[in-house]
């Protein structure tokens, strides 16, 4: 990994979900402490008496190269993560559940995405100022597309 942009990690399994230029990555955190980690923290909030490795990387499925954000829903139990014009969404173990190729065009690039917690529907913005409706599902489809913004949509 040369470069990483975006850092999460994923208390529950403990893992630590990174995305950079060289695509998103899954490492398993490993505590190493006569403590559980929760245990260890709270008697020794400097770290002095545990240490933490990294597991070996994990690529996610048919993600892309260079990526430009990365977000993650808990609730959902998903990963997605977008380039310029392509968006992803893994499972929580890395398995791609969809992925869309050409969500705009090479002149314009995906500034942010946003996901319906209730609906099966995600949103993108773009540089250009449009945002858009998708549905979720395995085709790629337009609910709606927003074009009134004369300046760059940066964040949803």
């Amino acid at each position: 990994m040369r470069l990483v942009h975006y850092a999460y990690f994923y208390e529950e399994k403990s893992t630590l979900i990174t995305a950079g230029i060289d695509g998103c990555f899954m490492f398993e955190l490993n505590i190493i402490s006569k403590y559980e980690p929760k245990q260890a923290q709270l008697l020794d909030p400097e770290g002095n008496f545990f240490q933490a490795e990294l597991g070996p990387k994990k690529r996610l499925e048919k993600m892309p190269l260079w990526i430009k954000g990365l977000k993650v829903n808990e609730k959902q139990n998903i990963i997605f993560t977008w380039s310029q014009l392509k968006a992803c969404f893994n499972d929580m173990d890395g398995k791609i559940l969809f992925r869309y190729k050409q969500l705009t065009t090479y002149e314009d690039y995906i500034t942010d995405l946003l996901v319906s917690d209730k609906y099966k529907y995600f949103v993108t913005s773009t540089f250009s100022g449009s945002v858009i409706v998708w549905k979720l599902q395995k085709k790629k489809e337009i609910i709606h597309a927003f074009n009134v913004h004369s300046k760059s949509v940066t964040s949803l």
